[in-house]
């Protein structure tokens, strides 16, 4: 499904479409990854392309033997980058560049 490009509502079209196209960076980090909330911004705009950057703020399961309790969350930030392409004010792709980097350090 195609989600529409709402510039004012920013946060909640980049959430929607990161958790439809959820990124592999993300999904390498645990066993059950939660993206809770985008912080986002748009840097550039050019035809049919908007470009920006942000934080996405992510619950990590760091046990999956067990049921999961709030006390078994890891909670993290991690930037990331974004390029959508629109088409008649929809979100045709998106691509995602999260870095997880300071995750392994």
């Amino acid at each position: 499904m195609k989600i529409f490009f709402d510039e004012d509502n920013l946060n909640e079209t980049l959430f929607q479409e990161m958790c439809d196209n959820f990124p592999q960076e993300l999904d390498e980090l645990s066993h059950a990854t939660k993206i809770e909330s985008i912080d986002a911004k748009i840097t550039k705009k050019k035809r049919d392309k908007v470009f920006g950057n942000g934080f996405v703020f992510v619950s990590l399961q760091v046990d999956s033997d067990r049921k999961t309790k709030e006390e078994d969350l890891d909670k993290k930030t991690f930037p990331f980058k974004y390029q959508l392409t629109i088409e008649n004010e929809y979100i045709m792709k998106s691509e995602f560049q999260v870095d997880t980097s300071k995750f392994y350090k």
